[in-house]
């Protein structure tokens, strides 16, 4: 062979590693690796933010008096959304071995039952039109509430990097409690309303800057600047092998307006760039990126869990309106919606470890690289996990709901 042509190829060889897909190790994970990497995205992704202030009528022998608690807004780890090729093969370890394994049981024998087949995976070996169709990849996928919750940002307080991020955001270190209860009686009595959310947040500002000791004493001694956990821990909000019939054979939403209608609902903007259509909400996904397609199968997971009265079978995540929870009176966030981060975002688990939260749905046509390149799992497994976090607001209760002063909207 001439040097031309072991220059040709080369250059092939080259080219065609280039064009390959990387693909990332795949890798089960543990409650404490799960929490671990919660950890590390917190800082980025819980965007803590006092909102204003909550106002009780307390009432007891001596009489009855008003006091406050300081309205807080801020995301929180709600699920641990997994994707994956096969029934069984869930990456977090204890739901396998535990719920997940008594679901994929009862899983297997209801499609079996149903359809008369063994279930399967990966490349569309589900039904007769994936041979037709290359990129038709199918995933199964669950969602179970987070193990930690936001118990990951309490214990950053513990060191150096989370106080720092506390003292930075928040701008004071004070005992909001014990302070404005002292004054609060005469800041009703002699402010106008209309001034109310001024002198609050200016309040607020000023009640003079603390050490780090007196922070982490406020944070030891009162929750009351994080709202209470919402989805009960590890409980399974959703299982794709229960949720055959929709899941699987995609009925009734392939018949859906949103299923027929192109441009409706799409993971991105339609026609210029889109990862896929959120209809129907099914194990289906036509794509060539086998990260984007996890991704996108996990949006459909959020989207059908915070949305009540949903053909599928699964367990609803309370989404929008106000209730009382554990002491607190929480705003919930809206029903998860694509590419809107004020009701929701996504920290990938594995496998790779995202040290942020983002939304899904970018477009990356003029990127050097595709958002899924360092994302993609590897052949053997091809698992995927995300985290959920989703926005709320609340204050502590100490008595009967009067009102509320807010100064900023949040998310």
């Amino acid at each position: 062979m001439n040097g031309k042509r072991r220059g040709i190829l080369a250059l092939s060889v080259l080219a065609g590693m280039v064009m390959m897909p990387v693909h990332t190790a795949a890798e089960s994970i543990n409650s404490a690796t799960i929490a671990a990497r919660t950890a590390a995205g917190t800082l980025s992704c819980v965007r803590w933010q006092p909102l204003g202030v909550c106002f009780w009528l307390s009432c007891g022998l001596s009489g009855c008096s008003i006091r406050t608690s300081l309205k807080v807004g801020h995301y929180a780890p709600d699920l641990v959304v997994g994707v994956y090729r096969q029934l069984g093969e869930t990456p977090w370890l204890e739901v396998r071995n535990t719920l997940g394994l008594t679901s994929d049981v009862a899983a297997r024998q209801l499609v079996q039952q149903l359809a008369g087949i063994q279930p399967g995976g990966g490349q569309g070996t589900e039904r007769r039109a994936a041979r037709d169709h290359s990129t038709l990849l199918y995933k199964e996928a669950d969602a179970y509430g987070h193990p930690t919750g936001l118990s990951g940002l309490v214990s950053l307080v513990n060191d150096g990097a989370g106080l720092s991020w506390i003292e930075n955001h928040i701008n004071t270190g004070f005992d909001f409690q014990n302070e404005w209860d002292e004054e609060n009686q005469m800041f009703l009595e002699t402010v106008d309303p209309a001034e109310a959310a001024a002198e609050a947040q200016s309040r607020v500002q000023n009640l003079g800057a603390g050490t780090i000791g007196q922070l982490q004493g406020m944070f030891n001694q009162t929750i009351s600047l994080l709202c209470p956990r919402i989805p009960s821990l590890a409980a399974q909000y959703f299982h794709s092998g229960l949720d055959a019939v929709a899941w699987r054979w995609s009925l009734p939403e392939s018949l859906y307006p949103q299923a027929l209608t192109p441009g409706s609902r799409e993971l991105g903007v339609f026609p210029l760039y889109t990862w896929g259509s959120i209809y129907p909400r099914d194990g289906f996904v036509l794509q060539t990126d086998d990260a984007k397609a996890a991704a996108l199968v996990a949006q459909r997971v959020g989207d059908v869990v915070t949305r009540s009265g949903q053909p599928h079978v699964y367990r609803y995540l309370q989404s929008g309106g106000v209730g009382n929870h554990d002491g607190f009176r929480v705003w919930y966030p809206a029903p998860l919606m694509e590419r809107d981060s004020k009701t929701g975002d996504w920290q990938m688990l594995t496998p790779r470890t995202d040290s942020g939260c983002q939304v899904f749905g970018q477009n990356d046509l003029n990127q050097a690289v595709s958002w899924g390149v360092g994302r993609i799992a590897g052949p053997t497994e091809g698992n995927y996990a995300w985290n959920l976090w989703r926005p709320y607001s609340c204050c502590s209760r100490h008595g009967s709901w009067i009102g509320e002063i807010t100064w900023s909207s949040y998310p």
